[in-house]
């Protein structure tokens, strides 16, 4: 089982930067789910269907479960830095399709072994929690993370 978000664009999109805020915004959706789930996911996957309609998908298991939109994206971009982009005018390695899935899921009282770094992960995930809230009351889109302000979504 997986919970995931994928977009198709209505223009191709060859530029990093710009697939890297789609997939801060997808993973902010994955995570809202799958705290709503009561999960955590010790997989991503990132899908990427180019203009020429091929389509690659690279997975990464995390050392931790998490329901942490950063972790999950900053995992996911990862992931796209190790693919072909086009940033040029080459139409074969344009994007057309971007998603992020979490996967490999468990139930957040599943045992976990604790880390080092426990009280960040811990951190990050209480944020989505207080976010989710927020939403919870005022609504889906009263509130979004700056980066996203100008977009049409």
């Amino acid at each position: 089982m997986s919970i995931g978000h994928e977009e198709t664009f209505e223009h191709d999109i060859s530029d990093r930067e710009v697939l890297s805020k789609v997939l801060l915004r997808q993973a902010d959706k994955v995570a809202r789910r799958l705290r709503k789930s009561e999960s955590r996911a010790r997989t991503v996957v990132l899908k990427i269907k180019y203009a020429d309609f091929q389509s690659l998908t690279r997975r990464r298991t995390l050392p931790d479960a998490t329901s942490d939109a950063s972790v999950l994206c900053e995992t996911a971009c990862e992931l796209l830095a190790e693919l072909a982009v086009d940033d040029d005018h080459g139409k074969a390695h344009r994007v057309r399709l971007c998603g992020l899935s979490a996967a490999n899921l468990e139930g957040r009282d599943a045992p976990r072994q604790l880390g080092f770094n426990e009280e960040s992960r811990a951190r990050g995930e209480r944020l989505g929690e207080v976010l989710d809230a927020i939403q919870d009351r005022f609504g889906d889109g009263k509130l979004m993370r700056a980066i996203h302000k100008d977009e049409d979504s």
